[in-house]
Order: structure tokens, then sequence, then C-alpha cells
């Protein structure tokens, strides 16, 4: 779903996939935009848990940097206290072995120590620290 000026809305069309979204679909985005007090607490509340995990991660010694949007880019450190791709990947594949998902982009030198979290609920979010906590005891 995309809102743009009309001459950006014309470039993406020669692009698009085949696939259009469904009337349902569109009902339901709209709906979703005119409901503006769930919008602001939706906001709120992402806003809330990125920061509170954003902190928690920096009083572990990551480096993260700061957000205004639905996810974090954090470096991960190891107990030992080192950081690096290795260390990222080592995260990267002790979450995905326990079925958390986190996007790690290792093709490049400026993100290959990074994992981009998206912020989810706070029932996701706990089982993501605990799942960092149990790295760091194995790691």
């Amino acid at each position: 779903y995309a809102l743009a000026h009309p001459d950006l809305i014309g470039l993406l069309d020669r692009v698009r996939d085949c696939y259009n979204v469904s009337r349902l679909s569109q009902v339901a985005a709209v709906a979703a935009l005119e409901d503006q007090e769930y919008y602001a607490h939706v906001i709120k509340q992402v806003c809330r848990t990125r920061d509170r995990y954003l902190s928690q991660w920096k009083d572990l010694g990551w480096f993260a940097y700061q957000s205004a949007a639905n996810f974090i880019f954090v470096e991960p450190r190891n107990s030992r206290g080192e950081v690096g791709s290795v260390v990222a990947k080592s995260a990267f594949d002790f979450l995905t072995q326990h079925q958390v998902l986190v996007r790690y982009f290792p093709s490049h030198a400026l993100t290959a120590s990074f994992l981009r979290i998206s912020v989810g609920t706070d029932d996701e979010m706990v089982v993501l620290q605990q799942s960092f906590e149990a790295w760091l005891t194995h790691a």
C-alpha cells in the first residue's frame, strides 16, 4: 500500500507485481487510516517498546542506532565483550535455531556486525530478550 504524488505512483505502477491488493484489503486499509485513535495508540506502543529495548541493549554495552522507525539496528556483543560479523552471525544463527527471526545483512562491511530487529508485541520482545540472554550464556 502506498500514498504518494501521482507521478511517483505512476512510476511504481509500472514496476509493480501483477498481483494487486484485494478489495477487502483496500477496505481494511481505508478503515485503518480512518481510525486515528487506534493508529496513535499503536505508534505510542511501538515507540515505548522500541525505546525500552534500545535502553536495555545499550545497558549491556551493545551499540544501537537511535531509531524513529519500528525496528532497531543493533550490534550485539558476546559474553567476552566482542563485536563484529562473527558475533552477529552467531547471534543470528542462535536466534534462528530458536525460531526467533531477525534480519542479518552480512554482505556489506557497514552492516555485517548488526542485526535488524523489528519491534514486536511485548510477548514477542520478551522471547527475543530471553533468547539473547540464552545466547550470551552459550556464546
